[in-house]
């Protein structure tokens, strides 16, 4: 396998991924700013132009790889050619995994633990009038806030240790002899 076919490979899988993830939260946001928005023209501008955009950014990353890999020259600068999947080990795969898996966690968690913890702040120093008709207790429901912090935190704790967790995870599958074939 070349360079130029792993890119390609990889942005196209990166251009289904990113269509799919779009357009399953651009008709959320598509409904929401029709029913809820104030200036409809705006709002149709601004979805129109992001459609157009988007539609670019998935016909190059799908239909036409090799202009993204011309444009940044992703396939120049390596010593060879060919790709040789014998020179990989397992061990230094796991840990990669582990890494990406742990940024990934990282990423998407971090913001809304940012923002929701955020205001939860702000509600607990808010102070409202008092309402007599109003029950003085209002429940509010913050467990997604709290189980966004526990993914945090196990993705910061595989993020500091993937070396021991990966070779952990290999002292187990030699004790229990699970066969790891080299790639």
């Amino acid at each position: 396998m070349t360079k130029k076919d792993l890119f390609r490979i990889l942005l196209k899988i990166f251009g289904v991924i990113n269509f799919f993830t779009f357009f399953l939260f651009y008709s959320v946001q598509l409904v929401l700013s029709f029913f809820y928005g104030e200036n409809e023209q705006m709002y149709l501008i601004i979805n129109m132009l992001s459609l157009v955009i988007a539609y670019a950014f998935f016909h190059l990353t799908i239909f036409k790889p090799d202009v993204v890999i011309h444009f940044f020259k992703l396939d120049k600068g390596f010593d060879t050619e060919t790709i040789d999947f014998k020179e990989i080990n397992l061990k230094q795969l796991l840990q990669t995994g582990l890494l990406l898996f742990s940024l990934y966690i990282l990423i998407f968690t971090l913001p809304t633990v940012i923002y929701e913890g955020l205001k939860l702040f702000k509600q607990s120093i808010e102070t409202k009038p008092v309402n007599l008709f109003q029950s003085p207790t209002t429940y509010v429901d913050n467990s997604f806030f709290y189980i966004d912090c526990i993914k945090l935190g196990l993705a910061f704790l595989i993020l500091t240790n993937y070396k021991t967790l990966s070779d952990r995870i290999l002292r187990i599958n030699a004790k229990n002899d699970i066969p790891t074939t080299e790639l």
